[in-house]
C-alpha cells in the first residue's frame, strides 16, 4: 500500500512549484525586454554598444550596466580572455567579485542566445545552446 506524502513533502513541493514560476516569470520579463532590432553586425556572434549601454546578441540587444559593458568589450575581440583581464576592464575588486557579477548576467545573456564559455584558458562568449 503506497503511503500519501508527508505534509513536509508537499510543502517542498508547493516551494519548488512557486520557485519555478517565479523563474519562469522572470525569464518571461527579460525576454519582453529584448528588442529584435538591436542585431550585432553581420558575421559576429556579438557586440557590445559602449554609448548606448547594449549587449547585442543574436536575439536582439538588452540593456545592461556600463561596468558590464566594458567588462565584456573585451570579449568583442574573439577568443579566450584570461579572467584578470576582465577583472581589470570592468574595474572588479576582484576575480570572484567577477564571477558573481557574471553569474547573475547569466540570465540576460541567455534572453540574447548568448552564453559566458568559462574554462581554464580563460573565458569566452558563446552561442547559448538548445533546450
Amino acid at each position: 500500500m503506497k503511503r500519501p506524502p508527508s505534509s513536509r513533502t508537499l510543502a517542498r513541493m508547493r516551494e519548488k512549484a512557486d520557485e519555478a514560476a517565479r523563474n519562469a516569470e522572470a525569464a518571461r520579463t527579460l525576454r519582453a525586454q529584448v528588442q529584435p532590432g538591436l542585431r550585432p553586425p553581420p558575421g559576429r556572434l556579438f557586440d557590445v554598444d559602449v554609448a548606448g549601454m547594449v549587449l547585442r546578441g543574436p536575439l536582439g540587444g538588452i540593456g545592461t550596466s556600463e561596468r558590464m559593458v566594458r567588462t565584456l568589450h573585451v570579449l568583442t575581440h574573439g577568443g579566450r580572455h584570461p579572467a584578470a583581464v576582465l577583472v581589470v576592464a570592468g574595474g572588479w575588486r576582484d576575480e570572484p567579485a567577477l564571477i558573481e557579477a557574471l553569474r547573475g548576467l547569466r540570465p540576460r545573456l541567455a534572453a540574447v542566445g548568448l552564453r559566458l564559455d568559462r574554462r581554464k584558458a580563460g573565458v569566452r562568449m558563446a552561442k547559448e545552446r538548445a533546450a
